[in-house]
This record gives C-alpha cells, structure tokens and sequence, in this order.
C-alpha cells in the first residue's frame, strides 16, 4: 500500500469504527471498546460508556475483568489445536 492508500484505509476504518460503536445495540451496554489493526499497528480505537463505579470514562486503555471468559479462549484455543491435528479431544489427559 502507499501512503495515500493507508491514509484512505485510515480515514475509512475510524469512520466504520465510530459508526459500529454508535449502534443501538452496543449503547445500551456499560462499555465498548473497540480498535482496528493493521500490520501489527493500533490504526483506530474508539471507546464508550463509563463500566467503572466512580464513573470513569471509557477509554481504548481502560482495563476490564474478563471473568469467566478464560474457558472461552482456552475452548477457541484446542479446537484450533484439534483441527491442526496437534490435539485429540479423545485422549487421555495423561497423553
């Protein structure tokens, strides 16, 4: 890409970034964050909401607890793994 090209991917993606953000949907959650990437960069990041008890605003450094969406990425993680054919989900765990 040159740099015109990267500046019209610039433009484009923060315009679809805050219009994605701006959704309905996404509104009536406490907080969103959201970034694009491109070649291993931060391109655009866009925040909102306030998920913090003293109100804080959100913002694309805002911090949040992820819970119990640990077991998610490890499930995402080993079907990976099982469909490389580096895992078999019917093995024993001592394998």
């Amino acid at each position: 890409m040159t740099a015109v090209d990267d500046a019209a991917l610039l433009g484009h993606a923060r315009t679809a970034l805050a219009a994605r953000l701006d959704a309905p949907t996404l509104r009536r959650s406490p907080a969103s964050l959201a970034a694009i990437t491109h070649r291993g960069a931060v391109i655009a990041a866009s925040a909102h909401g306030e998920p913090r008890r003293d109100g804080a605003p959100t913002t694309p450094g805002t911090i949040f607890r992820i819970a119990s969406m640990s077991k998610s990425f490890l499930a995402a993680t080993a079907l990976s793994l099982r469909d490389e054919g580096l895992l078999d989900l019917h093995a024993p765990a001592a394998e």
